[in-house]
């Protein structure tokens, strides 16, 4: 994400849809799926 970050905001690359959803998928993932399994009681069962 930060590599996505620098291209659209320091070169001015035209990835600003793309930087986006990059950023949305991995919130979702990360901020959504674990805090679900461990209401679940399922996060030991995770790795």
């Amino acid at each position: 994400m930060w590599t996505l970050f620098y291209l659209l905001l320091a070169q001015k690359k035209n990835i600003a849809i793309f930087t986006g959803w990059g950023a949305f998928i991995q919130a979702w993932i990360t901020a959504t799926i674990p805090p679900f399994l461990l209401l679940n009681n399922q996060w030991e069962f995770v790795g």
